[in-house]
């Protein structure tokens, strides 16, 4: 039997075409050598998450690119944040023994994949912005519900939204710089239910937004009472155009001490981790983080996950050694170092 040295080979010498996305912190789109190169071991996940790079991959036969299937794979992670190949031989060996060389030529049933420790199951809310995103890139229709959703939006008292299945919400906002979901969002936005307004929320943190999409959601985030909106808010821009207002409107909350909750510093680790690359950002960040987690539990959990990540792990280090640091900084360090004793 054939040896393949990754997914991507496999998938290609299977007859396949494919495309792989990103799913650790939001989804994105991967380009081939990143893939090969994160498979290979030789650059670290950008992305991990739990210890792992989550992976998702679309492939189509080469002959028919009319049926699409999917494959969602986690992968361990050694303590530099490099795949650890041993793991993805192992995932390969499971496949080629279930699906065999050639599966490319068989039925859509015999393509799916066993039951392994490798491969994970999306949530609804993942499962229906990543079936809008790759409806999106091939070009197809988006789900029959789409113009329902979009009436709803631009002229909410026409249309119950208890009738809007979620799958139509992800496809509207996949398509959210088009002038109607703008205009909709900046002028209905406030008043839509909760349920609706955190479906599109959610959509809206796997897309590059607009600018002045971005001014309304990120102004309405440093006005609201309501600390899980804002939440909300601030993960729906994590990958803005605007990432400079961004940053800014999120330093700014920093300071503010009565803006500070579990989910607020949750969201910036999990989703504007890139911003937190900065040291003294980081500085200031570890050190509110802190000041509001006099337990530590939740500082260490977020200080475990941050160190993890390649672009944020010196910026973490470089805190730890910073000459001045507040006393409920140096007592959260401290139980950190008292963890790792024991």
């Amino acid at each position: 039997m054939q040896q393949f040295n990754s997914i991507s080979e496999f998938l290609l010498q299977a007859g396949t075409q494919y495309r792989a996305f990103d799913f650790g912190r939001g989804i994105r789109k991967l380009d081939t050598q990143q893939v090969l190169a994160l498979e290979n071991g030789t650059i670290a996940a950008e992305y991990p998450r739990q210890n792992m790079t989550w992976l998702a991959f679309v492939f189509w036969s080469k002959a028919s690119s009319e049926q699409h299937f999917l494959w969602f794979v986690k992968l361990p992670l050694d303590e530099r944040g490099h795949v650890i190949t041993a793991h993805r031989d192992q995932f390969l060996a499971i496949v080629i023994e279930a699906l065999g060389e050639q599966f490319a030529n068989q039925q859509h049933s015999e393509k799916q994949l066993p039951d392994n420790p490798y491969c994970f199951q999306p949530t609804q809310q993942q499962m229906a912005d990543f079936n809008a995103i790759v409806k999106y890139q091939f070009k197809l229709k988006p789900s029959e519900h789409y113009q329902h959703c979009l009436t709803y939006l631009a002229n909410p008292s026409v249309v119950d939204w208890q009738t809007l299945p979620l799958q139509s919400i992800a496809d509207v906002m996949c398509r959210h710089n088009e002038q109607v979901v703008v205009e909709a969002m900046i002028t209905y936005g406030k008043t839509y239910p909760a349920p609706v307004l955190q479906a599109l929320l959610s959509s809206l943190e796997n897309h590059s937004l607009s600018v002045r999409l971005t001014e309304f959601l990120l102004g309405w985030a440093t006005t609201t009472e309501d600390s899980h909106t804002r939440s909300l808010l601030l993960r729906s821009t994590c990958q803005s155009q605007a990432s400079g207002l961004v940053n800014q409107t999120i330093t700014h909350l920093l300071k503010e001490s009565d803006h500070h909750d579990h989910e607020f510093f949750v969201v910036l680790a999990g989703r504007h981790w890139q911003l937190l690359a900065e040291p003294k950002t980081m500085l200031a960040y570890l050190s509110a983080l802190a000041a509001y987690d006099s337990d530590h539990d939740l500082f260490i959990s977020l200080y475990s996950d941050l160190v993890t990540i390649p672009c944020t792990r010196d910026a973490v280090l470089a805190t730890l050694r910073a000459p001045e640091k507040s006393d409920a900084l140096l007592s959260a360090i401290g139980t950190i170092y008292s963890s790792v004793g024991r």
